[in-house]
């Protein structure tokens, strides 16, 4: 993902007021804590606008942009505009950033300001804040889409010796900084949202049914596409968790505790004979409050996928090796056994898969 900075022109997507809907503006420098890119059209940027900075990654589908991180327009001049960095995520350098992208959804009070907003569009509401009851703090964004907060702080990643499989060895010990991960899956409806206000084609659902479904028949791109589509609706930074934050947010043997699984603490073991819909095992729920983290469909992350990452990975906040064929996935599906709904279990799926036993779950960054 290490790749050189290009200086090209700003693509603008006019609407018929003749303001930009969607500007894509490229990165030309990188700074302490800052990017400059190419200001284009006077009718472009202004100042306070906020923006998605992208970077390139490639797989064996092809290139495609990911979310790296959140920015803001400080200060324009003739040629170009500085922004200053919100935040980004980790494993992510400011020399990765190949573009920013502004839509109408992400402009602040303070661009409102400065001139008029690209297009009318209705304003999105701010997260509702709450405090489960495992007494973590959650938030709720739009679509129905909760996510709870995970504190900072160190936790054992991986299973004991003569435990578990050959590639969650050896445990050992990591810290991760403050993050949020999705309460549950992402749903047919909330992804058939995305579907339609972009023009993508809405996933099969086999026959299982859509709506509060966990939405299945989904690549890793897809998976990425939506998260990139949110952030932009919303100004935060949504992207799928690590598979470390993965864990940590399940963490248990399973992750209600070390008690055997049944029909009542997850979907596993072809039980129901279908995913079923999000939040249906409350008494399966994570220490966090997290639920179907063992069965229904497994998740995508966003970790590239190695056998031997746990004899190699150190340190705080880890992403994974930095390349790879496979994505790795967690939390085991309708289909399977006890051994692979374990919070530790680790597995894998190429890229371009599309399973009606695979999913994926949000995680978000602090803004």
């Amino acid at each position: 993902m290490r790749r050189a900075l290009f200086v090209v022109v700003l693509l603008v997507s006019l609407t018929g007021r003749g303001f930009a809907a969607e500007i894509r503006a490229r990165v030309i420098a990188s700074g302490e804590g800052t990017l400059t890119v190419d200001r284009g059209s006077r009718q472009g940027l202004r100042l306070g606008m906020r923006g998605t900075i992208q970077a390139l990654d490639q797989d064996s589908s092809g290139e495609f942009e990911v979310n790296m991180g959140i920015g803001t327009i400080r200060r324009i001049d003739d040629s170009s505009a500085e922004m200053e960095v919100d935040s980004i995520g980790r494993g992510f350098l400011l020399s990765d950033a190949r573009q920013v992208v502004f839509s109408a959804e992400a402009i602040t009070p303070e661009a409102t300001k400065a001139g008029p907003p690209p297009a009318e569009k209705p304003s999105i509401p701010p997260p509702k804040f709450s405090q489960n009851a495992k007494g973590y703090r959650e938030a709720v964004f739009p679509l129905g889409i909760t996510m709870i907060k995970i504190p900072a702080g160190p936790f054992t990643v991986g299973s004991p010796e003569r435990d578990g499989d050959a590639d969650e060895h050896p445990a050992h010990r990591i810290g991760l900084d403050d993050y949020w991960i999705g309460r549950t899956e992402v749903t047919f409806d909330q992804f058939d949202a995305f579907c339609r206000e972009t023009g993508r084609p809405l996933p099969d659902d086999e026959g299982f049914g859509r709506g509060s479904n966990p939405v299945i028949n989904v690549t890793w791109n897809d998976a990425m596409a939506f998260c990139k589509w949110l952030s932009q609706k919303t100004g935060m930074f949504f992207r799928l968790p690590s598979e470390s934050e993965w864990e940590k947010a399940a963490r248990n043997l399973y992750p209600w505790g070390s008690a055997a699984p049944n029909d009542r603490l997850a979907n596993f073991n072809r039980s129901a004979g279908r995913p079923s819909p999000v939040g249906s095992f409350p008494q399966g729920a994570s220490p966090c409050g997290a639920l179907d983290m063992a069965g229904n469909v497994w998740e995508w992350t966003a970790d590239w996928y190695s056998p031997t990452a746990y004899r190699e990975a150190r340190g705080s906040n880890p992403t994974g090796p930095v390349q790879g064929t496979e994505r790795c996935v967690r939390g085991g599906s309708w289909r399977d056994g006890a051994g692979l709904i374990r919070s530790a279990n680790r597995s894998s799926e190429n890229p371009a898969s599309r399973l009606n036993v695979l999913g994926f779950r949000l995680a978000m960054s602090e803004s």
